[in-house]
């Protein structure tokens, strides 16, 4: 056993993956509940699990007055003593701004409670869907303006903060969430039909023959998974959540916050910040983060890898070039222990922007084998200690699910896009356009003829494995052995057919090589011969029906409401008891 276990014992046995940690249920921590549960006097009642975070777990519930679902957000108890998300909402109804025309999930009622783990704030939210990161886990892809369509969107969000002086703090793709059209019709039957019943895990403690504390919940249930559901229950429209980071950036020194900011995600942290120059929550910060959401959007890959949550300044080195010389001095005069290391002059700018650019759309022989054939192949070219070893970060299940690559990008769509990105993605805050200089800009208001396909559906799987690639006739003869007159696919396929009586096999052993020189040829004989079918690997290609947009809006309410003022803003609000 090791030092750590040693010293902060597990109370639980470890729960599914698809669960918050259960350790975070003791006092001060997360509330227990349980499908079927109820709250404000019987109001809301718990129908299904929407997410959860380190400080809240969020539940779609019934509003048994209004007749509609809602979300409620249930925080931790320690994090109920301070709710930022609740003053800057009441700072922007104080301005005056209709929440009709603002795009964030707006807090419709909030409540507090207590419960075995102590008092918890309650926040009763507007039903949202999955967020944006969801896209790549679900293997789905966006048609690319529909990309630029919600890119807009999330511009227009901070366009109107920044415009009263917000910044948002907390901008990625795990807080953009895409709207779901109006349940409040459908039963509990129906949610049930449509997203599958609640999956429950009972929880345990590590001790055997030891009954669970008050403190523990009897079940962890998994959420309901989007990306598992018939898409035609989203909206190409999106709502920005989770505003609980969001900070007032105007000139009344009254409304500032003391606290220095935190990166609540550090991939999408600015450069002033992993440099130590600037760690405050700031307009410029939000528009360096809004360019990562972009570039994720369009390339269906993160601008800044996931080792950036350690190592952001080194990946924003690579990616911008070398950092301005006062920076660097800087480094001087910190404690070793915070100095920011610095790469060198050849190795700043290897990884630029123009070079990313380049790469999207890009078709590898990896992306022409299915799931099953992959894993295959983990297995021949690794033995078990290199599969098990950390420093390789070899992970089968999720490599061996890698998606094709997106639309490729014209030259045109190219030329704006890196001008776009390159004008938001400065190491200095004060060279960054503004929010308004980014809405202007043409990659956002262009329609690009050669990519955007109107019939094609906004939102829709890829189809994995062989069945997606169907490039050619000869390649759908030979690779698939597809019958050119029945369409039918023979059962012993061609190449893919990994098995000894597949030709590719030599000796027992199938010969990648001659697989993936059979791969290139395909793709190269496919672009040469220009002789694509309608479903074949143009990854901006669709197989869903298109989606008619129906926009819910829930009324805000209050029952409490108060006159505006700076103490208000600053400190929690008084809330009912619900004992």
């Amino acid at each position: 056993m090791d030092d750590d276990s040693m010293e902060y014992p597990r109370k639980y046995c470890p729960g599914p993956d698809w669960c918050e940690d259960n350790e975070l249920y003791d006092i001060g921590g997360l509330h227990p509940v349980v499908i079927g549960d109820s709250f404000r006097d019987g109001q809301y009642s718990v129908v299904h699990k929407l997410g959860y975070g380190g400080f809240s777990t969020v539940w779609l519930a019934r509003d048994h007055r209004a007749e509609r679902y809602v979300a409620l957000k249930i925080l931790s108890a320690a994090g109920s003593r301070c709710v930022n998300e609740i003053a800057i909402q009441r700072y922007i109804r104080a301005l005056g701004m209709s929440f009709d025309d603002l795009s964030i999930t707006k807090i419709i009622d909030r409540f507090s409670f207590r419960g075995p783990n102590g008092r918890h704030t309650c926040l009763v939210l507007e039903v949202a869907g999955p967020s944006l990161n969801f896209l790549d886990k679900h293997s789905l892809k966006l048609r690319p303006d529909s990309v630029r369509d919600l890119a807009a969107q999330v511009a227009g969000v901070v366009r109107k903060l920044h415009t009263n002086d917000i910044a948002i703090g907390d901008l990625s793709t795990d807080n953009i969430l895409l709207k779901v059209k109006n349940l409040s019709s459908w039963s509990e039957e129906e949610i049930y039909q449509r997203f599958g019943e609640p999956e429950a895990s009972e929880a345990c403690p590590t001790r055997e023959g030891e009954s669970l504390s008050s403190h523990a919940p009897r079940y962890q249930y998994d959420h309901i998974h989007f990306g598992w559901c018939d898409l035609d229950v989203l909206e190409p429209n999106v709502t920005v959540a989770d505003m609980n980071e969001a900070v007032y950036t105007g000139s009344n020194p009254a409304l500032h916050s003391q606290a220095e900011s935190s990166a609540a995600n550090r991939v999408y942290a600015a450069p002033e910040w992993w440099f130590g120059v600037n760690q405050k929550h700031t307009k410029a910060s939000d528009i360096f983060a809004l360019a990562c959401i972009f570039f994720e959007l369009r390339t269906a890959s993160p601008l800044l890898p996931a080792y950036a949550m350690t190592d952001g300044a080194e990946v924003i080195q690579l990616l911008l070039g070398e950092a301005p010389q006062e920076w660097k001095d800087l480094q001087n005069d910190r404690d070793e222990d915070q100095q920011v290391e610095l790469l060198s002059h050849e190795e700043c700018g290897s990884e630029s922007l123009d070079i990313k650019l380049a790469a999207v759309g890009k078709w590898e022989p990896w992306h022409y084998m299915t799931p099953e054939q992959r894993k295959q192949h983990f297995f021949d070219t690794y033995d078990e200690e290199e599969r098990n070893d950390p420093d390789k970060d070899i992970n089968i299940e999720r490599d061996s699910s890698t998606r094709p690559p997106p639309a490729r990008l014209s030259d045109e769509e190219h030329h704006d896009l890196k001008d776009l990105l390159s004008r938001m993605l400065t190491y200095l805050p004060e060279e960054r356009i503004t929010i308004e200089e980014v809405l202007q800009h043409p990659w956002l208001n262009k329609r690009y003829d050669d990519l955007d396909d109107q019939t094609a559906p906004w939102i829709c799987r890829y189809d994995r494995g062989f069945r997606y690639y169907n490039a050619t006739e000869w390649y759908r003869a030979y690779v698939l052995n597809v019958d050119p007159d029945s369409g039918d696919k023979a059962e012993n396929g061609g190449i893919w057919r990994l098995d000894e009586e597949n030709p590719k096999f030599e000796n027992g052993t199938f010969n990648w090589d001659v697989f993936y020189d059979s791969a290139e040829d395909i793709w190269y004989d496919a672009v040469e011969s220009q002789e694509f079918e309608s479903d074949a690997p143009e990854p901006e290609e669709a197989d869903e029906e298109e989606e008619d947009p129906q926009e819910s809006e829930e009324v805000m309410t209050d029952s409490d409401e108060e006159e505006f003022s700076v103490t208000k803003l600053l400190g929690l609000p008084v809330d009912s008891d619900d004992e």
